[in-house]
């Protein structure tokens, strides 16, 4: 059977039963033939505040603890098996800070990552972890502290069921335990919420025997099973068995509700080809096999190959492992942790869950339920929203590509250079930050580059205008960029120049200057001129009176005159840049905005449809390249003016650029 190696984790409490749990462990297992893995913390808790304890680990500091002690044991143990967990954790998370209804699903991610951890850093070799079972140590409501701590009820109430809703998990309750050893409610505690010496062996002794109970590698009145190079017929027992198969033509026999078994298959295997009996799967080898689960909550688990993986029916647990694999159920709630390669997962549960790390991969979500990869799926790049129902996807901090479905989509880049594809509906399409592509369909579409409202180009100017008239430069992009969001957002003007007369670099050179010298500075900032004295009379005269010196940067950076001047620079500045945002609306009525920066608007012949174009800016690029225009004349000939708006309509094309003259379409402005 190798040698068993028992992890311990959770906090303060897993370390003060330690030796009891160890001295359990010698009696069962005897002394040197077990590996104990210690991976606790004085503070650990799932979902409280730390409260500046640096000392206490972060659930990702957990994990890592966890996974690295436990993959360190397996290298140094080569015939080593993960036997089980034993947690001793949860009065961290009851104070007032804590989260309970975020305790299962914490607990749930926090062992699912680390089976993977695990997993992948040992490869192919059987470690055990995939369904190794967990004892969980319930609450003792004779603590002398629970009465003070607020959630103490709800994280035993989910501790509790934790064990009740997990066949893999069982739930040990202290109370009944150190009753049943003749331990008082007076004995049982050190202190507030530390157990006492006597306390502390009688519960590392219902630990470990509840966990040899549970574990299914040879105990529990299991059996493994192996069957030859050819067709073999592998009969379990009414324990918890292991059904290793190596051969297409393998058959198994087990009756319905006959323990918790494990298949190891080096073929394709469907658990749903035997009905109920069976619970779990863990492909072996290298090939591209398929797993299959069925009504149960199954726990599937791909091999180095690309997978396909499907749960069937079931609340289930889906490790994709090293390949491109595939990771899909029909019907529950499911965890799908796809591991090492490019994944594809497919999400018909707004409940489910998927679990992908940094560096893993180029993966693909197919959805039939809204998804927000920015908070469902940190490290997933792109995003299909499937059927036809009316639904939104939303991308994350990476170069996203999201395709919307047949219904009516919301699509929602958020950062970075995204690809967004309206499906067949009536859909909005928003870039957001970065260089975004967005591509219409068939539907009636909007699109825009930058933000909802399409705002952000009102406060372009004077975002620009601010950094000449105050710090006598143009500005740094990042810095563009984000006073112009704050701007569009609502932040008050003043409040802005504000920002910009207190910074350290307009402090350095201007920070010490009189009144007279102030004016003056903007006098040469903003006309670039010396002041005339009138007018610096006027501004001097505001100042002794009270007016702020935000009042008279506002007035010079929005005067008429400055704005005249800045506009070509403005124009020149933000071409140079480079483009920004492209959109492209395909068929259908439209509305689109770009947003700040240099955008381009893509028609061609097949864009029947009106597309109003809600922003067009100087900076801005109209690309009709695909009407195959003789030359710039030829374009121009299709436009109109109606009122404030420029209008093309050729071909059954109709753009409409709302407040835009001809004057203001240039030659770099007009793509033929």
């Amino acid at each position: 059977m190798g040698t068993a190696i028992i992890v311990l984790a959770g906090q303060s409490n897993a370390g003060r039963i330690a030796g009891e749990v160890q001295d359990a462990l010698d009696a069962t297992y005897g002394a040197g033939n077990y590996i104990l893995v210690r991976a606790y913390s004085s503070g650990a808790p799932l979902t409280s505040a730390r409260d500046g304890k640096t000392d206490w680990q972060t659930p990702g500091e957990m994990r890592a603890v966890i996974v690295d002690e436990t993959v360190a044991a397996l290298r140094a143990t080569p015939d080593g098996y993960v036997a089980g967990v034993i947690w001793v954790q949860g009065e961290g998370d009851t104070d007032m800070s804590g989260t309970p209804a975020d305790y299962a699903p914490d607990f749930h991610a926090l062992m699912g990552e680390f089976r993977v951890g695990v997993a992948m850093a040992l490869g192919n070799r059987l470690t055990g972890v995939e369904d190794a079972p967990v004892v969980i140590s319930g609450l003792s409501d004779n603590a002398p502290a629970a009465p003070e701590r607020q959630y103490w009820d709800a994280i035993q109430a989910e501790l509790i069921d934790l064990g009740a809703d997990n066949p893999g998990i069982v739930t040990v309750q202290p109370d009944a335990v150190l009753t049943a050893a003749r331990i008082t409610p007076a004995q049982m505690f050190a202190d507030g919420l530390h157990y006492s010496d006597a306390a502390s062996v009688a519960l590392a002794d219902s630990l470990v025997a509840a966990l040899v109970q549970m574990e299914t590698q040879g105990g529990g009145g299991g059996h493994s099973t192996q069957g030859t190079a050819g067709a073999d017929r592998l009969v379990g027992t009414s324990g918890d068995d292991i059904f290793t198969v190596n051969h297409s033509g393998d058959s198994i026999v087990e009756a319905d509700n006959a323990g918790i078994d494990l298949v190891r298959a080096s073929v394709s295997f469907a658990l749903r080809d035997y009905g109920m009996s069976l619970e779990n799967l863990t492909l072996l080898g290298t090939a591209d096999l398929s797993g299959t689960g069925n009504g149960a909550n199954n726990i599937l688990t791909g091999n180095s190959g690309n997978n396909a993986l499907n749960g069937a029916w079931g609340d289930d647990v889906i490790y994709g492992m090293a390949g491109d694999d595939t990771l899909q159920d029909t019907k529950g709630t499911d965890t799908l942790i796809g591991g090492t390669g490019d994944d594809v997962y497919f999400v018909d549960d707004a409940n489910d869950v998927v679990i992908e790390y940094k560096g893993q991969g180029h993966d693909l979500i197919n959805s039939f339920v809204s998804y927000r990869l920015w908070a469902d799926a940190p490290e997933v790049e792109d995003l299909i929203l499937t059927g036809s129902d009316n639904i939104d996807g939303a991308g994350n901090g990476y170069d996203n590509h999201i395709i919307g479905n047949a219904g009516a989509n919301f699509l929602d880049g958020a950062r970075g250079r995204d690809l967004l594809e309206a499906g067949g509906g009536a859909d909005t399409l928003m870039g957001q930050a970065g260089a975004d592509t967005l591509l219409g369909q068939g539907g009636d579409d909007v699109l825009y580059g930058d933000h909802e409202d399409g705002a952000s180009t009102t406060f372009a100017g004077q975002a620009f205008r601010l950094y000449q008239a105050t710090l006598a430069r143009a500005p740094d992009a990042n810095g563009y960029g984000f006073w112009t969001e704050q701007l569009a957002d609502g932040a008050n003007y003043f409040n802005v120049i504000t920002g910009f007369v207190q910074s350290p670099e307009f402090q350095a050179t201007y920070g010490s200057l009189t009144d007279d010298a102030f004016i003056e500075m903007l006098y040469n900032n903003v006309l670039d001129r010396a002041s005339d004295p009138n007018g610096k009379a006027v501004w001097q005269a505001y100042l002794d009176d009270g007016a702020t010196r935000e009042f008279v940067v506002s007035h010079f950076a929005e005067s008429p005159e400055f704005q005249r001047m800045m506009q070509q620079e403005l124009e020149a500045w933000t071409r140079a840049l480079g483009p920004d945002d492209v959109l492209d609306p395909g068929a259908g009525d439209s509305t689109l905005s770009g947003g700040d920066l240099s955008d381009s608007f893509v028609f061609r012949p097949s864009s029947d449809g009106t597309h109003i174009i809600t922003d067009f800016e100087e900076w801005d690029v109209l690309d009709l390249a695909a009407f195959g225009y003789a030359d710039a004349n030829a374009a121009r000939s299709e436009f109109y003016q109606h009122g404030d708006d420029l209008i093309f309509d050729d071909e059954g094309v109709t753009i409409i650029l709302q407040d835009t003259t001809m004057d203001s379409l240039s030659e770099q402005g007009l793509m033929i």
